[in-house]
């Protein structure tokens, strides 16, 4: 907790528009909204390997989550999709029948129950590997102004579980900087007092209404980047 915020390394992706990123101990990989199907990889110092697609995944992607084994992710949709981005396959789509209509934005893998948090903008619940719902939604915090894009599971923290959300809805009057990290209580179901705003990130370039907003996306856990502390990949 007394490092917490300290950025323990960076690097610059292969192009702009790679909004989601997961860590799997050798590998990045980053997806996007905007290329549909298009995977990104790099090595653990942020070199850059390879695009590629996977046969018959031809969506966008917001977000992305890891369970050790396979990748997660959604389209704006009550669908997740499960990723084998090693053999680059698609394993399975997991449909939440009980929300036709919810647009997933965050998904989160729950290590300890092997399931998945997930939500759309606003809100956030628990589903198993099958699409039933475990947890019910909930809104994420009624108070304040959500636009939750990324989430990431944390069981380390003292006090927790917790979910770490990306939120591109921040307060006041800078509406170009969304770049907004939260700490939400899974015991709670509150949003905490931790907030951290991202421009500590080197090469931050302040947004404008020339070079448009910044937006922070999809974010991750792993404690298998820096000598087993728990870190944060977005």
């Amino acid at each position: 907790v007394a490092d917490r915020w300290n950025v323990q390394r960076s690097f610059d992706a292969s192009g702009d528009l790679q909004s989601s990123v997961a860590f799997d101990g050798e590998h990045y990989y980053t997806a996007s909204w905007y290329y549909l199907g298009k995977f990104f990889k790099y090595d653990k110092d942020g070199n850059f390997i390879e695009e590629f697609s996977i046969p018959g995944m031809y969506y966008k992607l917001y977000d992305l989550a890891f369970d050790g084994t396979y990748f997660y992710g959604s389209d704006l949709t009550n669908v997740v999709y499960q990723l084998d981005f090693r053999n680059k396959r698609l394993v399975k789509e997991i449909t939440i029948n009980e929300m036709p209509d919810i647009k997933i934005t965050h998904c989160a893998y729950d290590k300890k129950r092997g399931e998945l948090w997930v939500g759309s903008f606003t809100n956030v619940g628990r589903i198993n590997l099958d699409g039933k719902i475990t947890q019910a939604f909930r809104n994420i915090d009624t108070a304040r102004d959500m636009g939750a894009y990324g989430s990431a599971y944390d069981d380390i923290t003292p006090g927790g579980p917790y979910l770490w959300i990306a939120n591109e809805t921040v307060e006041g009057s800078n509406q170009i900087d969304n770049v907004q990290i939260l700490q939400y209580n899974l015991n709670t179901g509150k949003v905490t007092d931790v907030i951290h705003y991202a421009h500590d990130v080197p090469g931050y370039k302040v947004g404008s209404l020339n070079s448009g907003p910044n937006n922070i996306c999809g974010i991750e856990t792993t404690t298998q980047l820096e000598d087993g502390s728990l870190s944060l990949v977005g």
